[in-house]
């Protein structure tokens, strides 16, 4: 609430100084022409003595207008000022993310601790001063918003700072939201995106699936910056995902713990159980969710195309969608999925090499079965890097989740081949 009335504070600050001069120069006038009157010793020419009052007091007016002129410009501007939004870079179409830059941020940070640290601190900002200074935080925030993922957001520290970061937004948001209505939608647009991904991040963290797509409450099509509307289609697509594959869990059970929902058992198991004529309706609910996350992470991909960085993800994302829809629907698989599968694992490995110089050939196969215990044997055997950054850790593991996820359909659709007939609606 008192941030709220800043903008005010500010006005009758200008205000008071304003009247103070005001009074002043009427005293001022006043005393003169009451002087002048004192030592006047002529009184035959009276009218001399008047134009002198008159003289004094449209000086004084002349003066007061002047001065009530420049403060009222100076309220206007510095409203203005304080409210402008041009030449934001939350409106900048062409806005992209330096990923070496942000990604070497976090070079000596070599564990999940130092690393929640460092990341924890881009949220630690002053209250702004201007619409321009809290649209270069917001942004600042959307673009380190990805490595969020990789810190629990419920330990106590950490969720604390979350919660103090996000009723700092809706301070900042609330005050400069109440001298413009269509910047008060923009910027709150901008704070439930921020908190949907965070929730988002934690849901997946502890291996659960969200039941409800909180970015739907978005207003997507306000954001303008190519790299906000890059997070909000590639999340939502996560949601939709997301729900999806706990839908089709709920229709064919399958036990999770040798491999995931992507082991190759599970997959058959589950393509079976979507060709039974009775689960039509659960494939026809499972086809609408999958083939909304399919449109978002089109969109994004669209968007970032030439990002090396997001490519990393949303390349993945679109493999494992088109292979849930292949699964609920059925027909041939053709070359589609492989493509994609074969392209989100060769991104990670020129990512890995173009940051850090590190090259995982072909000829290295996983062969753990596990992401973790794959990317840890590769990093001892490493002779380049024996201290990697944590970053460094984390894509290493993603590049080997990604190999196993891809070997694992890859074998999968090696098994369906052409044989499986196209799903007939009943």
């Amino acid at each position: 609430m008192k941030d709220s009335r800043d903008g005010r504070a500010e006005g009758n600050k200008i205000t008071r100084v304003s009247i103070i001069i005001l009074v002043s120069l009427v005293l001022t006038a006043a005393l003169f022409t009451f002087i002048l009157t004192w030592i006047w010793k002529d009184p035959e020419k009276p009218s001399e003595l008047y134009s002198l009052y008159i003289a004094v007091f449209s000086l004084v007016i002349s003066l007061l207008a002047l001065i009530y002129a420049m403060i009222t410009y100076y309220s206007i501007d510095k409203v203005q000022s304080v409210n402008s939004m041009e030449g934001n870079i939350l409106k900048d179409e062409h806005y992209c993310i330096a990923n070496k830059q942000i990604i070497e941020a976090y070079e000596e940070q070599k564990d999940a601790e130092s690393f929640c640290k460092a990341l924890l601190k881009t949220l630690d900002y002053k209250k702004a001063k201007t619409c321009n200074e809290l649209a270069r935080e917001l942004q600042e925030i959307m673009d380190n918003l990805i490595w969020f993922a990789y810190i629990d957001h419920k330990e106590q520290g950490t969720k604390k700072t979350l919660d103090g970061f996000l009723l700092r937004i809706d301070s900042d948001v609330n005050r400069f939201g109440n001298m413009n209505n269509g910047l008060e939608y923009l910027l709150k647009e901008y704070r439930k995106l921020i908190d949907a991904v965070f929730h988002y991040q934690q849901v997946k963290r502890e291996n659960e699936n969200v039941k409800l797509v909180q970015l739907e409450n978005i207003r997507g099509k306000m954001f303008e910056n190519k790299v906000t509307r890059t997070v909000y289609h590639n999340y939502l697509g996560l949601e939709y995902r997301s729900k999806a594959e706990a839908l089709m869990s709920q229709v064919v059970s399958c036990s999770e713990n040798s491999g995931g929902f992507f082991e190759t058992k599970n997959l058959e198991v589950r393509k079976k159980g979507f060709a039974d004529p009775e689960k039509r309706e659960q494939r026809k609910q499972a086809e609408v969710l999958l083939s909304r996350a399919e449109e978002s992470f089109l969109t994004a991909y669209e968007l970032s195309k030439d990002d090396l960085l997001w490519n990393v993800y949303i390349e993945y994302n679109i493999a494992r969608t088109l292979t849930m829809q292949y699964i609920v629907r059925g027909g041939e698989p053709g070359t589609k999925i492989r493509e994609w599968l074969a392209s989100a694992v060769d991104v990670r490995r020129r990512l890995i090499y173009l940051i850090w110089g590190e090259w995982i050939p072909d000829s290295y196969i996983p062969h753990h079965g596990n992401h973790e215990k794959d990317a840890a044997e590769w990093i001892d055997q490493d002779a380049l890097n024996k201290n990697p950054s944590y970053l460094l850790q984390m894509f290493t593991e993603e590049y080997f989740r990604a190999a196993i996820i891809r070997r694992n359909i890859e074998a999968f659709l090696d098994a369906c081949g052409t044989r499986e007939p196209e799903h007939q609606e009943e």
